[in-house]
């Protein structure tokens, strides 16, 4: 009604009086005068008319069935729904329905709640789906705007970085800097020479960090303490990656990889030289690579599922929570100045590069990045300046940077707990949270 009022007032008609009436019919349940409007909806010739006329007989045959008219539902399912040619798994679980002797039997069998419930409003919302919205107006087609409206203005905020909040539409979405890491917390020295690596466990309880000096450090994140200190590697070691379960994680150096839990206790041992290591979210598979050989190893038997080789060098590898997105720092061409370095996303899903990150030097050294903030939403990098650079992952624009280290950046974290802590890795031979 309120619909109609509109339309009188504004003398704009939204839809024609045959979709209109078109959708009347449906509601009502009169599928003589339904079908013959379906030759005014524009419909596909080859599949558009034959599925819109399977859902609509396939719910007269069902109320028919309900109604016990059973001589009926018989003419519909062999004259108007075989012919078809649709769905013929469908057709053959129509006729199943044929013996059944109870409406309340055929209801909870079929999974269709009859004409007294909410059936035909479902047949109508599947019947938009075949029709051009040009023609019908999509369902909750206002609500849908509003919504992307709001969305695309979060999307927007530089600065956004909440999980949950109440949005309105009665003023522009804006966040502040007061979510974005800024200040210094806690300075970490307890390495005596460069620290090239820190990852947090899944749980945001603890995090691991490695150093030139080969030691690999556990520390309580919520007491900022060290907790364990150990050295399995007679080399420097490159990397290091949580699973998922938060005990175990893996560490890789120039002769080899090595999976061990939280006390320093070796469980397995990888032959191969490794720069990084990405671990999926579900801890089953383990990225490795080093130089342009990429492997991709399976943590159920630790056997080597697929072995990938790139043209050009990776120096680093980072993954998001949801396994979609990968981050891969590059190495460009000897006559490219370290400013023209960039951080390149990955859109697993599609097998493209999304979005290239520039800003941060990279030349001599390993930097490497990582996804932060609610829902990844933040790409971080270290940098050969003694900078941490921030940028906003979907629009690429640089969000914030930030000083403290004295040499450069070599790896940051960003807590999968706490929104608003991020940890960085430096030559300097401290951590800063």
């Amino acid at each position: 009604q309120a619909a109609q009022t509109l339309e009188a007032e504004s003398g704009y008609q939204l839809e024609s009086p045959a979709v209109s009436r078109f959708r009347e019919c449906v509601l009502s349940g009169n599928w003589t005068e339904v079908e013959q409007l379906t030759s005014q909806l524009n419909l596909d010739v080859n599949h558009g008319i034959a599925s819109v006329k399977f859902l609509i007989r396939e719910q007269k045959f069902l109320e028919l069935l309900e109604a016990q008219q059973i001589k009926s539902a018989l003419v519909v399912l062999r004259s108007e729904l075989t012919p078809l040619n649709q769905n013929m798994d469908r057709v053959h679980a129509l006729t199943s329905y044929m013996m059944i002797s109870s409406p309340e039997d055929l209801r909870q069998r079929a999974g269709w709640d009859g004409v007294e419930g909410q059936s035909r409003q479902k047949l109508l919302t599947s019947l938009q789906k075949l029709i051009s919205p040009s023609m019908m107006v999509p369902e909750n087609r206002l609500e849908n705007m509003l919504q992307q409206a709001v969305e695309l203005q979060v999307n927007n905020c530089l600065y956004h970085d909440i999980r949950d909040e109440t949005r309105s539409l009665y003023s522009d979405h804006v966040c502040d800097k007061t979510g974005i890491p800024s200040i210094t917390r806690k300075v970490l020295e307890e390495h005596t020479n460069e620290v090239w690596y820190v990852s947090f466990s899944h749980d945001g309880r603890f995090l691991a960090s490695a150093s030139a000096d080969s030691r690999i450090i556990i520390w309580n994140v919520q007491t900022e303490t060290l907790l364990k200190s150990f050295q399995k590697h007679s080399e420097t070691i490159n990397c290091l990656a949580w699973l998922p379960e938060g005990d175990r994680f893996v560490s890789g150096c120039e002769k080899k990889m090595l999976l061990m839990n939280a006390q320093g206790d070796v469980r397995y041992t990888w032959p191969f030289p490794v720069r990084d290591v990405a671990v999926s979210p579900d801890g089953r598979t383990l990225i490795a690579m080093g130089g342009t050989i990429i492997r991709i190893i399976s943590l159920d038997d630790m056997s080597e599922l697929n072995k990938l080789e790139e043209s050009h060098s990776i120096t680093a590898i980072s993954l998001s929570r949801d396994g979609r997105y990968l981050l891969a720092n590059t190495t460009a061409k000897p006559a490219h100045p370290p400013q023209q370095r960039e951080i390149h996303l990955w859109n697993l899903e599609e097998g493209r590069i999304e979005r290239r990150y520039v800003g941060h030097k990279q030349g001599r050294y390993i930097i490497r990045s990582c996804f932060g903030g609610w829902g990844d939403r933040f790409v971080i990098s270290g940098s050969e300046d003694s900078t941490i650079y921030i940028w906003h992952r979907d629009n690429g624009n640089l969000v914030q940077t930030l000083e403290g280290h004295t040499r450069p950046v070599t790896c940051v974290a960003w807590s999968p707990i706490h929104p608003t802590m991020l940890v960085s890795a430096s030559d300097d031979n401290t951590i800063r949270m």
